[in-house]
């Protein structure tokens, strides 16, 4: 199959935009820029929306066809109050969905933009969805982004939700949580914890499931995202599998059926649908396969500046940038799979992951998981130099019973 001549007609129809590199938040799993570089940023970004050459650029880029745009980079909420909202709404007719991710230390920007969201869709058909970063109670949150901001999110997430139920509109308004965990975490949780935040996400989302009218969903679930750019062994493979037991024991399990599922694993579909028909664009005029190389430090990681480069493209390239994407993501799907499968065999040799995937068949399998599922070519170049590469990292978490797992619980396979 030629994967890149199927995908050469596909328009990209969303874009993220680096919207914000100011941030307040102290996350001990960070990857982004140092303070001072990131608030040079912030200051063009900055410059950038209030200019509205940001809609100028997604135009250029991506054409007036867009339906998705993403507000990305740091903290979105310091920059939400530069956006003329009724100019943006009405560049792009077929726009249908905005969506940020936030720390949530502050909601009154937030609550302004939806104000004049409002105003300016009327009865036209849309969503706005809020990911918020929020990793468990405070024991576990305070610790992963720092001292006291718990209680101001879970604040904060209440105002808005009360706000959101207070407007009589049509806009579907999304609210979720983004949970992320390390190594650091697992012992912790593995001590008896893990019931407890699995609860504590379930009261939350049932505490907002019963107030919200039909077009407010505030939706809180409990799950393991592990941090990338970790160095994770065999230890941790099997820490993450106890832990994984628990949210099948529970039934807090959302994030995994939607990653793991029959089509996903017999096709060459991503999970993830950067370079294909949604890029990143930024104020710089640059086109980026994937919004997470915004502010990436490009001197963090020796070595790696000069393969990060070469996802970072001109405006003027942008047929290249579309062409380069696709390939990444879809075309070199067969060259990927037969270097994870090497690499697989070499795994069990060494001790690293389960002797179950000598087997030709289960060897496969997790390489088409780990290619379709949680394949991720940035993180790819970050920690192993190539966009086709995964890590071991990735196999060494999901080798070492929990894909085994996956397999028993969904399809009774293992």
């Amino acid at each position: 199959m030629q994967i890149t001549e199927s995908l050469s007609s596909v328009k990209p129809t969303g874009v993220s935009i680096f919207f914000s590199a100011e941030c307040r938040m102290k996350c001990k799993y960070c990857y982004l820029e140092d303070k001072d570089v990131m608030m040079e940023y912030q200051h063009k970004a900055v410059e950038w929306i209030k200019s509205n050459r940001y809609i100028s650029d997604i135009q250029e880029a991506f054409g007036n066809d867009i339906i998705e745009i993403g507000f990305w980079g740091a903290e979105p909420s310091y920059t939400l109050d530069y956006v003329d909202v009724e100019k943006l709404i009405n560049s792009f007719s077929k726009l249908e969905i905005i969506h940020l991710s936030t720390g949530f230390l502050q909601v009154e920007p937030l609550l302004s933009f939806v104000n004049r969201l409002v105003k300016s869709v009327g009865d036209r058909k849309f969503e706005f969805r809020t990911q918020i970063t929020l990793d468990g109670n405070e024991e576990i949150n305070d610790i992963n982004r720092g001292k006291g901001t718990t209680k101001v999110i879970l604040d904060n997430i209440d105002t808005l939700l009360t706000h959101l139920n207070s407007i009589d509109t049509n806009i579907e308004f999304y609210v979720t949580n983004n949970t992320t965990i390390d190594r650091e975490n697992f012992d912790y949780l593995l001590s008896g914890k893990v019931e407890k935040q699995i609860k504590f996400m379930e009261t939350l989302h049932n505490k907002y499931k019963d107030i919200s009218r039909k077009n407010v969903h505030g939706i809180f679930k409990y799950y393991n995202r592990i941090a990338t750019f970790c160095d994770y062994d065999k230890l941790d493979g099997e820490k993450y599998c106890k832990l994984q037991d628990w949210l099948f024991l529970f039934k807090s399990d959302i994030k995994l059926r939607e990653r793991f599922n029959i089509p996903v694993l017999m096709s060459y579909v991503m999970y993830c649908n950067a370079g294909v028909n949604a890029f990143g664009l930024d104020f710089d005029r640059k086109i980026h396969i994937c919004h997470r190389t915004f502010g990436y430090n490009l001197d963090k990681y020796k070595g790696k500046s000069d393969v990060v480069k070469n996802y970072i493209f001109d405006i003027e390239d942008k047929e290249k940038a579309f062409h380069f994407g696709r390939y990444i993501s879809y075309g070199s799907h067969q060259f990927r799979m037969s270097l994870s499968t090497a690499l697989i065999k070499v795994l069990v040799k060494s001790g690293d992951i389960s002797p179950i995937y000598s087997d030709d068949f289960f060897a496969y399998t997790l390489a088409k998981f780990i290619n379709t599922s949680v394949y991720c070519p940035f993180d790819n170049v970050i920690q192993t130099g190539s966009p086709y590469i995964t890590s071991s990292n990735l196999y060494r978490i999901y080798g070492n019973g929990l894909l085994e797992r996956y397999m028993n619980y969904y399809f009774g396979v293992c």
